[in-house]
């Protein structure tokens, strides 16, 4: 069939029907999951995306550092959010539209190189694939890093075909996008300007061809490299990620599927975290990109140390590439799947996909060679992928291009009746072997791996406040694994929620005695303490854990806390411990309000509005390098920074009128009061600015405006008693 004939088969009825009804599936999915509990328990990179793509939307168009991730994703994220705004539903739409997309490319790939009966096949196995109706739900890079390899690859078949310049450099500028939402993409890069190369035509056609692709993709990459140069001083071609990820799977303690780093860091790592490591043995400041640099020798340096091990390890990790076990850091997918029929009973796993496709890839080895450069590029991704660690949503761009190669190999069978053939001998051999090889679990998978989802659960429904089920679920992490980091903390802190102190003080101390060298076990304690009047034994907790991470911000929060509950100390010593706290933490704006809170009820009046006037001129850190971003609590979104900032100028204003600048109070009581309508004490404030400036009139106006919102507030309602006497 020629070029033309291909291109128009998405136009065909059939085509367009499979494309129908995977939109019909996932509407389903999407309508049943907005059902589930878990519809709202975002991932930590879900929170990272949703949050990043949310400060974009708010006017950071350029950021403050250097890409940790890539950035396409979150720009795609964060226009829908401008256009649409950023409710769960709308978010996981964009990602639906994302997935039939995917479905459509994996027709029209399946359509140019077999025929419309494949193409239909591969549609309707992709539109049922539970692994991708799964993660085109999710707020995640991986569905689009799919489909833009999809395209790329339809469109270097049209290269194929064509043989032109405009198609090698459009094939370019595909990569490139797909290499600015994940930089794997790169790999493809010198593969495909190979077998351009390595085509036929005229030697100088397909030098300029090689040319115009490489031009191509990195048209979009340079800009991207400028903007970290420009913003961070610092030379990364994409995103910094790529070194401590390197680590993560090649170091003594690496299972090949976990996202951990060795002890004390363990499962709840942090990039402050492996940017403090880094700088103390450097001994010097580093940019995120020398970061990178330096975890990425550290791996390296392991693996040339321990070659043996490092070996072991990574076929470790190629059969994990290849098992029928799917494997998720942040949620248990069993679980879930468990609660959803259309996935629970879906009879198609990868490892049914990747027999059929091992099939299909060596028929076409014989039959079809240009169908079978979609296996030569499934090896490469397990290749690439397995120097890193495993993970069900890596492997997403190898699930189209395997569906289309197990269609290819259902229709050989059906329509040349190759069964009988001596090739179909061989394909139907190498299928009954990949299956082998990923149902049979010949590793077991690391303890750790089946119970992360479920304490990720757990600290879901104690972020809900459910602290009941919280501690049901953490007791059962427990009870698969009583020695998984941060499982003893949940239960803990549920207790302590619930008023158990004792309960929830067994569980901090088995955490600390577990796990000594992290610092999460102390903070809780000092909390504990601190709850409990016993100051000497939070100090004690409290020193510890800054001993151990002394940027924590949660540990100087109760520093502070803790100062400000001593009534003997020094204003002297207090302003010293406001400094410190302040300096280990980058002047952490939430930790600078805490710190004005502290001063102001020292009675510290200057060292007050010192703080204040720095909290409303400092920026948030930036998003890209911001551990907050993770966390579903993150203080920056919009709404949330809006808020910090109605804070600082609702206690500026209270501390410029105890001052007696009264015109200074009005103007950030006023502030206070259009960022936050909804506070009562800004209108206090304001009111009072009002009155004693004599401006009764003004108080009085904004006073009616204040009860009418507040009706039954007592100051208010005081203030109304003195103004109309």
């Amino acid at each position: 069939m020629n070029s033309v004939g291909r291109e128009s088969g998405i136009r065909d009825f059939s085509l367009i029907a499979v494309v129908a009804f995977a939109l019909a599936v996932r509407l389903g999915y999407l309508l049943y999951y907005s059902s589930l509990p878990e519809w709202g328990q975002l991932t930590v990179d879900n929170y990272y995306h949703l949050h990043w793509a949310q400060r974009i939307a708010d006017g950071d168009l350029i950021g403050g550092t250097t890409y940790f991730r890539a950035p396409l994703y979150v720009w795609c994220l964060s226009l829908v959010i401008t256009l649409l705004g950023d409710s769960l539903w709308i978010l996981r739409l964009f990602g639906l539209i994302v997935g039939i997309s995917s479905v459509a490319m994996t027709c029209l790939i399946a359509r140019r190189l077999f025929d419309k009966k494949a193409a239909v096949i591969a549609g309707v196995i992709h539109a049922l694939f539970p692994m991708a109706i799964y993660f085109d739900g999710e707020l995640l890079l991986d569905p689009l890093f799919t489909l833009l390899i999809q395209i790329a690859v339809y469109r270097f078949l049209i290269w194929q075909d064509t043989q032109t310049g405009r198609n090698a450099l459009l094939c370019g500028v595909i990569l490139g996008l797909a290499s600015i939402t994940r930089p794997t993409a790169l790999l493809f890069v010198p593969a495909a300007i190979g077998l351009i190369l390595q085509g036929t035509g005229i030697w100088n056609s397909r030098i300029r061809h090689a040319a115009l692709f490489a031009l191509g993709a990195f048209l979009l990459i340079v800009p991207v490299t400028l903007r970290n140069i420009v913003v961070a001083g610092d030379p990364v071609l994409i995103a910094s990620q790529g070194g401590i990820n390197m680590y993560i799977g090649n170091n003594p303690h690496a299972d090949g599927i976990s996202a951990v780093l060795p002890q004390p860091f363990g499962h709840n790592w942090q990039m402050a975290d492996v940017a403090y490591v880094a700088e103390i043995k450097e001994g010097r400041e580093l940019r995120p990109g020398e970061v990178s640099d330096y975890w990425s020798r550290q791996a390296i340096k392991w693996m040339t140390d321990h070659p043996v091990d490092a070996l072991a390890l990574y076929l470790r990790k190629l059969y994990f590439s290849i098992s029928n076990r799917e494997i998720s850091n942040n949620r248990d997918i069993d679980a879930f799947f468990g609660q959803v029929s259309l996935l629970r009973y879906n009879p198609l796993t990868f490892g049914v996909i990747l027999a059929l496709g091992a099939a299909g890839f060596l028929i076409s080895l014989r039959t079809n060679p240009r169908a079978a450069l979609l296996g030569w590029s499934i090896l490469l991704f397990i290749l690439a992928n397995s120097t890193f660690f495993v993970n069900s949503r890596f492997r997403l761009p190898e699930i189209p291009l395997l569906i289309i190669l197990s269609a290819g190999a259902i229709r050989w069978f059906i329509t040349e009746r190759g069964y009988g053939a001596r090739t179909g001998h061989f394909a139907i051999a190498l299928a009954v072997v990949m299956a082998l090889l990923s149902y049979v679990p010949v590793l077991r998978f690391p303890q750790g791996a089946n119970v992360a989802g479920l304490a990720a659960r757990a600290n879901f429904l104690y972020g809900q406040g459910d602290y009941r089920n919280s501690i049901a679920v953490g007791r059962q992490v427990l009870a698969l694994d009583s020695t998984f980091p941060d499982a003893n903390l949940t239960v803990g802190a549920s207790y302590f929620r619930l008023g158990v102190g004792d309960s929830a003080r067994h569980f901090f101390e088995r955490e600390k005695a577990l796990h000594p060298g992290r610092p999460k076990a102390y903070v809780n304690l000092a909390s504990y303490y601190l709850i409990n009047q016993d100051q000497a034994r939070a100090f004690e907790q409290l020193n510890r854990a800054l001993l151990l991470r002394p940027y924590d911000q949660m540990a100087n929060t109760l520093l502070l806390r803790l100062v400000s509950a001593d009534s003997g100390a020094a204003a002297q010593d207090v302003s010293a411990t406001i400094d410190g706290a302040l300096e280990r933490t980058d002047s952490n704006l939430t930790l600078i309000l805490d710190a004005a809170k502290v001063a102001t009820e020292r009675r510290m009046i200057s060292k007050a509005e010192s703080l204040l006037v720095t909290a409303l001129e400092i920026a948030p850190p930036p998003v890209e390098s911001d551990d907050a971003a993770f966390e579903p609590t993150y203080p920056f979104t919009p709404d949330r920074s809006n808020r910090l900032r109605a804070e600082a100028h609702f206690l500026l204003g209270y501390q410029y009128g105890v001052s007696g600048r009264f015109a200074e109070s009005i103007v950030h009581s006023r502030a206070a009061v259009h960022r936050e309508p909804d506070r009562a004490e800004a209108y206090v404030n304001l009111i009072s600015g009002f009155v004693s400036m004599g401006n009764l009139r003004s108080a009085d106006s904004v006073l009616q405006c204040a009860l009418q919102k507040f009706p039954t507030d007592p100051q208010l309602r005081q203030i109304a008693e003195r103004l109309h006497q």
